[in-house]
């Protein structure tokens, strides 16, 4: 296996699953995931994951997350939510302290939530793998040859983890939800992987908005374009507040554009792109930048008027704090 691809396959699983296997419809304090035998989660939770993954709005998560870390400290729902706001904000020793809770934690509920224990500590491993990979790379981005055995023990202790609570009850929709989501990355960095049991599971997941933009996601990687873009305006009817849901269509847009030659199908791109940039002061910065210079890419493609969107993109690093600057270049 190739060493980089080892690196992206654990840091982007970490990252998707931490901001995938949490979420609430607002309005409602208690299991997102069930609606028999549901699960206790505390209102400052509950408050937390619908700021962070209905809204998309990082910041208010974080305060409410405060309040979460004190109330409900035995849920390591909470740690892996904690862990996910530190690794956006880059505090690589935050994110390996949340990543060591997330798992004691889910050991410690085991007696009482064996799935969910389970679940956890593999949600916990993917955190843990990452954090110790990250002081390890190479200049380049690259994972040292050493730390390859590493990185692959790590992925069978997931994937053990997850079986076990997949014999538990393998139609729970919490797990289904990061069952398939850790599947679609497996499936977009491994070639001889296919989307398609990750966008199975994902159906059977729960809440849909999140199982939603994930099948969504799928079907982008398998280019079917236009089914993805019925379910991401599926999950933006669900959470119409949140601008990862505008970015995630406007990237659809502009690879169905690329694939049919449609040019009208990259302003609608960008009218997406608009919408989810419009809130950028409540994303983290690292995917302002990356947003922003995507938007750029697009105007310049049709547009002609020849933006130096490197230049431009830089502009949007310098500004302070973890979370996007509210006034960005004009494209």
């Amino acid at each position: 296996m190739n060493i980089r691809l080892v690196h992206r396959l654990i840091a982007a699983s970490c990252a998707v699953v931490l901001c995938s296997t949490v979420g609430i419809p607002a309005g409602r304090a208690g299991d997102p995931f069930r609606s028999s035998n549901p699960q206790p989660i505390s209102a400052s939770t509950a408050a937390a994951f619908t700021a962070a993954f209905q809204q998309g709005n990082y910041p208010a998560a974080e305060q409410a997350l405060q309040q979460a870390l004190r109330q409900d400290s035995s849920d390591p729902l909470v740690f892996a939510l904690a862990g996910s706001l530190a690794f956006a904000q880059q505090n690589r020793q935050a994110f390996a302290d949340y990543a060591r809770q997330t798992k004691s934690k889910a050991q410690a509920i085991a007696p009482q939530q064996p799935l969910r224990s389970q679940l956890y500590i593999a949600v916990g491993e993917l955190m843990m793998a990452a954090s110790t990979l990250l002081p390890q790379l190479t200049g380049d981005g690259g994972v040292p040859l050493a730390a390859v055995p590493q990185a692959l023990q790590s992925l069978q202790t997931v994937y053990g983890s997850l079986r076990a609570a997949a014999q538990i009850n393998p139609n729970d929709p919490e797990l289904n939800l990061v069952q398939g989501f850790v599947d679609l990355i497996v499936a977009t960095n491994l070639p001889l992987a296919n989307p398609s049991g990750a966008i199975a599971k994902l159906e059977k997941a729960s809440p849909r908005y999140l199982a939603d933009r994930g099948i969504a996601l799928g079907l982008r990687n398998l280019k079917r374009y236009p089914e993805a873009i019925q379910y991401v305006d599926r999950a933006i009817a669900a959470a119409p507040e949140n601008p990862e849901l505008r970015y995630l269509k406007a990237q659809i847009l502009v690879e169905q554009s690329k694939a049919t030659g449609d040019a009208n199908l990259r302003r609608a791109a960008a009218a997406e792109f608009q919408k989810a940039l419009a809130k950028s002061s409540q994303l983290p910065q690292p995917l302002v930048w990356q947003l922003f210079f995507e938007a750029c890419n697009n105007q310049k493609t049709f547009d002609n008027r020849g933006q130096d969107c490197v230049s431009l993109r830089d502009q949007v690093t310098q500004a302070p704090g973890p979370w996007g600057p509210a006034t960005l270049p004009p494209l």
